[in-house]
């Protein structure tokens, strides 16, 4: 199906507002079904948090929100999507109605920023969130539709949409229960998901053809993790790593990975906090775990092997309810991080 016939695209003139201040912290919004509630210990971090770190760019505006001028807004309850594609960073996020808008940033050098807008057509609706991948030159985007179906558009030029919708041999149709995180995995489209029970789901992709696998492997007798929030996921050192808030454990972040078998998954890590997380690597070579902690806040932390992550780092600017998602690697120590913020609206920041 071609849906570029009836795309509706916006563009603007002009560049975001230059940076000013930091937003401030200010509490949370609406988190859905995601988690809420004071850390265990009380003190509104992390127990291993060395204080706040405030991030001001050289590019991209930090804390600011996307297009000012018209305060583009996220549904409540639902996380965005991002990644760098053509040399743009498209922002996915969904809107009131259910429908899905997308932000295309052109300008990623140091001298401003320039955002146009667009909304897919009204017959493409998502719910919990959407996420964005780029595979064989292609740029794909997952969905839960409105009838909990696992479903996917994809583009070679960020205007164009085509897509079958709903993937065909679906192990769980109507029942996927949080946003899917797609990763290139073993030279093909893996997504991870939330399936019936919030177990996480390893789905391989081909086409509109899809396959599903339970994770199991060392949590046989609770026959398999589960989760009802978004998967972080990442190639790393030749293996897929995953990280989650786990619904058996009161959401304590646990990361497992394999090394390319159907079902083979491996524990590598108990992180001892809690949260909603997202992975990806910086040029140093370590996989940076970037998390919504249970006070809003958006975390930071580091490992070089896969089962020891360091000390966590706290943005107090960035307040969110929903999982960060990097989408441009940042020098040694950080990724540009796209997040729902304070009111809905839409964020970018340095962690």
């Amino acid at each position: 199906m071609k849906i570029a016939d009836k795309m509706r695209a916006f563009r603007w003139a002009g560049g975001l507002l230059a940076l000013a201040l930091m937003l401030p912290a200010c509490g949370t919004e609406d988190g859905g079904m995601e988690p809420s509630g004071a850390p265990a210990n009380g003190t509104g971090a992390p127990a291993n948090a060395s204080g706040a770190t405030e991030t001001v760019s050289r590019d991209l505006s930090s804390n600011v929100p996307y297009v000012p001028w018209q305060f583009l807004t996220a549904k409540g309850g639902t996380a965005g999507g991002a990644t760098v594609y053509g040399g743009k960073a498209y922002f996915a996020y969904i809107r009131s109605d259910s429908t899905i808008g997308i932000i295309i940033e052109t300008n990623l050098s140091n001298s401003g920023q320039s955002p146009t807008t667009m909304t897919l057509p009204p017959d493409i609706k998502a719910q919990y969130g959407v996420s964005l991948v780029v595979y064989n030159g292609w740029l794909y985007m997952f969905y839960i539709d409105l009838q909990r179906n696992m479903s996917m558009v994809f583009t070679a030029d960020g205007l164009n949409w085509y897509g079958p919708g709903a993937l065909d041999s679906d192990p769980f149709p109507g029942n996927w229960n949080c946003p899917p995180t797609p990763v290139v995995w073993n030279g093909g489209l893996t997504v991870m998901g939330c399936g019936v029970n919030g177990w996480i789901v390893e789905l391989a992709v081909s086409g509109s053809w899809s396959t599903g696998w339970k994770v199991t492997g060392w949590d046989t007798p609770n026959n398999g993790p589960a989760s009802y929030n978004k998967i972080g996921a990442y190639v790393w050192q030749g293996g897929l790593y995953i990280a989650w808030a786990d619904t058996a454990h009161n959401n304590q972040l646990y990361v497992a990975h394999t090394l390319g078998f159907p079902g083979d998954w491996r524990e590598s890590a108990v992180v001892g906090q809690q949260g909603i997380p997202s992975l990806s690597q910086v040029t140093n070579g370590q996989l940076e775990m970037v998390y919504r902690g249970n006070d809003a806040h958006i975390y930071k932390t580091f490992t070089s092997d896969g089962a020891s992550y360091g000390q966590a780092f706290r943005d107090s600017a960035s307040t969110t309810n929903h999982a960060p998602i990097p989408f441009e690697n940042w020098g040694q120590t950080g990724n540009w991080v796209f997040y729902i913020g304070v009111n809905n609206g839409l964020f970018a920041v340095l962690e």
